[in-house]
């Protein structure tokens, strides 16, 4: 299908039209094909087509949308399409499925089941009030009947093996090697306190083990374990027992399988669609199991010339189990496994709960027992459109959402608290009603389309906690909740198929808040206006320019699954009752924001539509904004007007057929999207530390590092006036401001190949420019965190300073400050996203008519990750520092796809 016809065609499914009678829908389709075609209607879907997350899709979707790295199944990552909307990066893309707005987990989304998708990022392509639009939009249109069969089916499955997609940093995973640094960390320490560095030796080798609670897992006395003339570690020292430590957290290879069924009955006035999916993958992190069910049933039916109705309806259902402790990979856990508490003969003690005991050492980690976690997502959507006159219809759509969350915590704790039980419910209910009146007319050169609409929505959100510890026994229900009335009038006029002019005018009343802090009632005026014009418009090519204005008022609601997340950890750790009963309504506020937003964009394609080309400038400015601060120090959340976010940035997409034959095609696409961040307002001046006015809010406030001081090995930093000075002697006033994290360009780069039967894809993505500070590696650059021997370090330590050793950039190993630039990395990355090898089966081997075709595939996810630093991942979170979280998956999987 035409690229910019199926755009086209995504404009009458946005408007709100609906039409399924064939009349009404060609005319408004040939009405918009030729001035809307900067629409975003993701081509490069077809590289994820087996893939588990829908949001791993986005991750490669369009232009000027951020998805974060996929990390555990079940997982909904986070998105930002253009910027950010508060300095938390709270900002969630509504989604739209098959027309009606989506309230559910995204990890829910089967995207095998996607057929078109597309992201919106103005109000003009949606049909959604404006007031949900302005942190962008993303619509799906699920798989349909195809061909003219009056059945057809479609099967797929596959099954495969999943893996760690980034390596680990490199830690020390040798006992000997951790010993041996273990020691010449005891022995700096001594050289320091004063005495000789040749009297060290046999002191550090008499007394470090016991001194650091080293535990001694070796058939050896303590002072025999390291060679004093050498510093190395006895090579006859044999373990008293082998534990496969980190074996006990990760799996070498996981195995998913994924099974599709597609079901579609054509009609004589209308049609049905079945669909159904089943996916389980066994992770390759041990405790992370996961499973989902969807079922989807639509259809819709031309009762007469003038009646059609419709509807959808979706359910699904997925399972986590998370059994697990807190030493989640090689970052926590030394190889001398210390925390183990065993007793004579080497076995490992159970608790009452049967799982391993830990030493004393680590009496204050509440340590998480079971964690299994469901998701449950129900929608039901019908509609009625009535074709009033051949240029006039009615609509009328009505919906339900149902959405829960239900997940038990079992905690516990190596001191007296002894456990603790968390179990967390979430419900979510979601009801809509939208009538609409379309009117298109056609006189000459000219064409109107009109649409106006009310929506009315209600949402209710209810939270029920259970908490039983020996510091906190409640059960606590609290809930949000809201109506939202949206009048929307949306018109278009075109001239000549040569120039468009785009109108959009929405008031939106928001009444009965179940909520304390907010105000009871809101109402927001909206308003867009469009200009696009066709420069050249031709069957070889054309070139069309867009321009955009909006200006409107958000009413930026919570991400579900972030607020549930957040209440669960404050129930655990906060033994104010008060508090906890604060905390539903603080964390379930939405925030109110307004914006501007302008897009100018250049679209062009030539040489009989073998180039395509297009590039856009955008500014969303949000001003003004309602938001709120969690203040540690007093103990309270408030609200606070005056943030001021300025979002800009370029955009820029490119699509080549090289080679275009009946038995080889060769197609490229680059996409590039440059992105800058401002915060300004009343905000930007608080504390009395810094102005924070025209920085990122992802820039970091740190000390700058001025490297190792050869004669201690300590850390130096640089102070205002330029001189260095230790750690411990630098204020706020010598702090500096540095890069955040916003990247310079990111985007993705693909080439796709097909000759005869056979087609390969390839796909990259790529970030370039911008800083992290990589927490994960400081924390590992620190050899003393409290009982270090439980923790682990990084390789790079075996290169630190010691007076032997004075020229380095590595300081002496004690617990030394790390808030400063040293840790700050350069943010880019590039990652072969994914492979897609297929061959479609020749149909002579198929004796039985019945079938249609078979091909088999080869498909892999993540199959490469390079950063600046083994093990990190600046695609793991928006802001500026880059955190010790669970890696992405690689996947290896092989298929067949039937249709018959």
């Amino acid at each position: 299908m035409n690229k910019w016809r199926l755009a086209a065609g995504l404009v009458l499914y946005a408007n709100g039209i609906f039409a399924q009678s064939g009349e009404l829908a060609d005319s408004v389709t040939r009405t918009n094909e030729t001035l809307q075609p900067y629409l975003s209607t993701v081509s490069s879907l077809d590289y994820y087509p087996y893939t588990l997350n829908f949001t791993e899709q986005l991750s490669v979707a369009t232009t000027g949308i951020r998805a974060l790295s996929p990390s555990l199944p079940g997982m909904t990552n986070r998105l930002a399409i253009r910027g950010y909307s508060n300095m938390y990066h709270e900002q969630m893309p509504v989604v739209v499925v098959d027309g009606n707005l989506y309230t559910g987990s995204l990890s829910n989304l089967n995207p095998y089941m996607i057929e078109e998708l597309k992201i919106i990022r103005n109000p003009f392509e949606s049909s959604l009030p404006m007031s949900l639009t302005a942190d962008g939009v993303i619509e799906i249109k699920t798989k349909r009947h195809r061909g003219d069969k009056k059945w057809y089916f479609n099967f797929n499955t596959n099954a495969g093996m999943v893996s760690r997609g980034v390596k680990d940093y490199d830690v020390i995973t040798d006992p000997g090697m951790f010993y041996e640094l273990m020691y010449t960390k005891y022995r700096n320490e001594l050289y320091l306190s004063g005495m000789n560095w040749e009297d060290t030796k046999v002191k550090a080798a008499n007394e470090f083990v016991a001194g650091y609670y080293l535990n001694n897992l070796y058939d050896v006395p303590n002072n025999e374990l390291i060679d004093i003339n050498t510093g190395k570690f006895n090579s006859n020292a044999r373990r008293l027992y082998d534990d496969d430590i980190y074996g006990r957290f990760e799996r070498k290879n996981g195995f998913r399988n994924q099974h599709n069924f597609i079901a579609s009955r054509l009609f004589e006035k209308g049609n049905l669609n079945i669909n159904a999916g089943y996916v389980k993958e066994r992770s390759f992190i041990k405790t992370l199991d996961f499973d989902r069910v969807d079922l989807g049933l639509k259809g819709n039916w031309n009762l007469s010339g003038r009646w059609t109705v419709g509807f959808t309806a979706s359910y699904a259902h997925q399972g986590i189990s998370a059994t697990e402790t807190p030493y989640k990979s090689k970052q926590d856990v030394s190889p001398l496994a210390a925390y183990y508490a065993r007793d004579n003969n080497g076995a490992i003690i159970k608790n009452s709960k049967g799982a391993d005991s830990v030493s004393s050492l680590f009496s204050h980690w509440p340590v998480l027992l079971d964690a299994p976690k469901t998701t449950t997502t129900l929608s039901v959507h019908p509609y009625l459109v009535v074709h009033l006159f051949k240029s006039l219809n009615f609509k009328v759509n009505a919906g339900m959402n149902s959405d829960k969350i239900d997940q038990h915590k079992q905690y516990y704790r190596y001191n007296a608290l002894s456990f603790g039980d968390n179990h967390l419910m979430r419900s979510m209910q979601y009801l809509s009603f939208n009538p609409s009146l379309n009117w298109y007319h056609n006189k000459g050169k000219h064409r109107w389309n009109a649409v106006v609409q009310w929506s009315h929505y209600r949402y209710k959100h209810t939270v029920d906690c259970h908490v039983n510890t020996p510091a906190v026994m409640l059960n606590i229900t609290d809930g949000y909740g809201y109506q939202n009335n949206n009048l929307d009038f949306n018109s278009t006029y075109t001239f000549n198929n040569r120039i468009g002019i785009n109108l959009r005018l929405n008031q939106e009343r928001n009444v009965n808040n179940k909520n304390v802090i907010v105000p009871q009632k809101y109402q927001a005026n909206n308003y867009a206006l469009g200009i696009n014009a066709n420069i050249v418009n031709s069957n070889r090519g054309y070139l069309t320019l867009v321009a955009d204005y909006v200006l409107q008022k958000n009413f930026i609601h919570f991400n579900h699954e972030r607020a549930f997340s957040s209440l669960e950890n404050a129930l655990l750790y906060n033994n104010s009752s008060s508090s906890i009963n604060f905390l539903p309504l603080a964390y379930f506020v939405p925030v109110e924001t307004s914006q501007k937003t302008y897009q100018a964009s250049l679209r062009a394609s030539m040489f009989d539509h073998r180039l395509k080309f297009s590039a856009g400038y955008f500014v969303r400015n949000i001003y003004d904004a309602r938001t709120y601060f969690n203040n540690q120090l007093m103990g309270y959340w408030y609200f606070s007007e005056g943030l001021n976010l300025l979002n800009s940035g370029y955009e820029f997409d490119i699509q080549s057929r090289v080679i275009d034959r009946s038995d080889f095609k060769w197609n490229v696409q680059l996409t590039g999207t440059h992105f800058a961040n401002k915060l300004g307002g009343a905000l930007a001046k608080m504390g009395g530390i810094a102005p924070f006015e025209n920085k990122s809010i992802n820039s970091m406030y740190l000390p700058e590092w001025g490297g190792v001081d050869p004669a201690t090995g300590s850390n130096l930093l640089i102070r205002k006036d330029g001189t260095k000075t230790a750690a411990t002697f630098v204020d706020f006033e010598d702090y500096k401001f540095f890069k955040g994290s916003d990247p310079v360009l990111w985007g993705s780069f693909g080439n796709s190949i097909s000759w005869n039967k056979l087609s390969i894809n390839i796909l990259f993505n790529y970030s370039l420019g911008g800083q992290v500070y990589d927490q994960v590696y400081a924390m590992l650059s620190q050899s003393d965190r409290g009982a270090f021997s439980t923790y682990n370090v990084h390789k790079d330590l075996l290169e630190s300073w010691t007076p032997e050793h004075r020229n380095t950039d590595i300081p002496v190993t004690t617990n030394y400050s790390t808030n400063n630039s040293f840790f700050m990395t350069n943010a880019s990355w590039l990652s072969l996203k994914n492979v897609n090898i297929s061959y479609d089966l020749p149909k002579h081997i198929f004796r039985n008519n019945f079938i249609d075709g078979v091909s088999a595939y080869i498909a892999g996810d993540n199959l490469l990750f390079l950063s600046k630093r083994q093990g990190l991942n600046p695609n793991a979170a928006f802001g500026p520092i880059a955190l010790s979280t669970f890696p992405m998956t690689r996947t290896l999987m092989v298929g067949f796809n039937l249709n018959f």
